[in-house]
């Protein structure tokens, strides 16, 4: 796979698609009068981020809809695909209302709360002027996003066992 957002493959120009998803259609607004002249036929003719989406009244440049932030919950064990239908009510987590996310359950995609990182941010706030993160979704690992008087960064959680451990080393 190339690495660019396009490159050439074999003999010719292989454009990828951008990441996220098109917001999705309002089924109840009627599109009434003319059409708008400007319009796209795939993301590469979009600026920046923007990815080119349908909005039933031809295609145009739009921002995308980004992942919610959250992590998924395990999915169940205890669900045998041969025995029981599985179905899926979501492909994204744009397709999940308010802050559920679109997670695979051990069968299908279901919307679900997302599981909280464990572990607090330590208590001790450096006075680092950079955001470096907004949601904990933003750190890799445990790691959470964590205010630092000035902005925020990702660090490594405190949980009860390291407090623990830190309290009996004073």
């Amino acid at each position: 796979m190339c690495p660019q957002l396009s490159c050439r493959c074999g003999l010719g120009l292989v454009h990828l698609r951008k990441p996220g998803v098109c917001p999705k259609l309002k089924t109840n607004i009627e599109h009434i009068g003319i059409c708008p002249d400007w319009h796209c036929s795939s993301d590469r003719d979009c600026e920046k981020n923007l990815k080119c989406c349908e909005t039933g009244c031809g295609r145009l440049c739009m921002e995308p809809q980004r992942d919610k932030p959250g992590v998924c919950p395990e999915p169940r064990t205890d669900i045998d695909p041969r025995v029981v239908r599985c179905l899926s009510e979501c492909s994204t987590d744009c397709e999940c209302e308010g802050n559920l996310k679109c997670c695979f359950n051990g069968c299908g995609n279901v919307c679900e709360k997302p599981k909280p990182k464990p572990g607090s941010c330590p208590s001790n706030r450096a006075e680092i002027c950079v955001i470096g993160c907004k949601f904990d979704e933003d750190c890799k690992g445990d790691n959470k996003c964590c205010p630092t008087g000035c902005g925020r960064i990702c660090q490594p959680p405190v949980t009860s066992n390291a407090l623990f451990s830190y309290l009996l080393h004073l």
